[in-house]
């Protein structure tokens, strides 16, 4: 009896702990992919369906703070995530929100990519977004800060100095993105691109580090697979 009102305490702290959590989460950030690195990284094993190329797409819109990483604050069954219901919707979110995991286009009964990302991150943003405004949020900002354009029109290498890519982002937003990189035959190869927000998800700010993986020197070279350039014509200057 008592070795079982232990356990039953024991989950109730740390079911407290996680709502304490989830309700001082410090930032947000918007993490976006590079296409053309995601196969390469995992491999046809994991990535099944063919990918859009040389385009960023999203990763996730990750609630977290600046000192423990924060993940996985689901607790309660009530917050499963809501299969979107029409093919539009479907195909409006996979659009900027691309399901590399799954072997064809998402469908109303499996959008187990969206869902992951929900119970893992979205989640530690309830006291302040429902799923429909968390999910709205990861639209608007990847509407508005997609860098696909940005690293097109200003790098014109596919081997870039960290210093270049990171110069072209936070001209882009004012403010210090954080890369991600992983290796690929010897190389530091991009794979994620990051911008910061406040809580509310409305100002932009200083990612904690400029680089990780990628290296901390700024004069360290790394690769972007696919990465064209998009003559300043293009973009009407």
């Amino acid at each position: 009896m008592a070795l079982l009102s232990y356990i039953v305490a024991l989950i109730a702290i740390s079911s407290a702990f996680q709502e304490q959590v989830r309700s001082e989460y410090d930032f947000i950030r918007l993490v976006q992919l590079w296409s053309n690195s995601i196969c390469l990284h995992f491999g046809p094993i994991q990535c099944l369906r063919p990918t859009p190329l040389s385009r960023a797409t999203l990763h996730g819109v990750w609630p977290d703070n600046w000192t423990v990483p924060l993940f996985d604050c689901a607790i309660n069954p009530n917050n499963a995530y809501i299969n979107l219901r029409t093919p539009r919707q479907i195909d409006r979110r996979d659009y900027y929100w691309w399901n590399y995991k799954l072997p064809s286009h998402p469908t109303i009964n499996d959008q187990r990519w969206w869902a992951h990302e929900w119970d893992k991150h979205g989640t530690c943003s309830l006291n302040r977004f429902t799923q429909r405004g968390y999910f709205q949020l990861a639209e608007n900002l990847m509407s508005r800060y997609d860098v696909t354009t940005i690293l097109k029109r200003d790098i014109q290498t596919r081997y870039p100095l960290i210093a270049q890519v990171n110069q072209s982002i936070s001209q882009f937003t004012g403010f210090r993105p954080e890369l991600r990189c992983q290796p690929y035959r010897g190389l530091n190869m991009l794979v994620e691109m990051i911008i910061c927000f406040d809580r509310t998800g409305t100002s932009i700010i200083d990612c904690p580090v400029l680089t990780t993986s990628c290296g901390w020197s700024v004069t360290n070279t790394i690769y972007v697979p696919g990465l064209q350039l998009i003559r300043p014509t293009q973009f009407g200057v």
